[in-house]
């Protein structure tokens, strides 16, 4: 009784593990494909908090170097635009 029930456990466990592989390996595929990951970043560049809008997008673009632009396979396109302190 042990043997089945333990037979049974791995085969589908194994199961599984292949069931992951064979997905994993095409999931890549259609993310490599997919468009870059465009991210919008707002910030005041001009006028009395022009000092911290770049200290903001000087901290932003550091995280961005860290992680290489990417999240997994996907590339991460950075916009920045001046709010002017509006």
């Amino acid at each position: 009784m042990r043997r089945k029930r333990l037979s049974k456990i791995l085969t589908l466990t194994l199961g599984a593990l292949l069931l992951l592989a064979a997905y994993g390996g095409e999931s890549r595929v259609i993310a490599a494909d997919q468009p870059p990951i465009k991210i919008g970043f707002m910030a005041p560049y001009v006028g009395v908090y022009a000092k911290i809008g770049k200290d903001m997008n000087n901290g932003f673009k550091l995280y961005l170097e860290e992680i290489n632009s990417r999240v997994g396979d996907r590339r991460i396109q950075l916009f920045t635009e001046d709010t002017e302190g509006q």
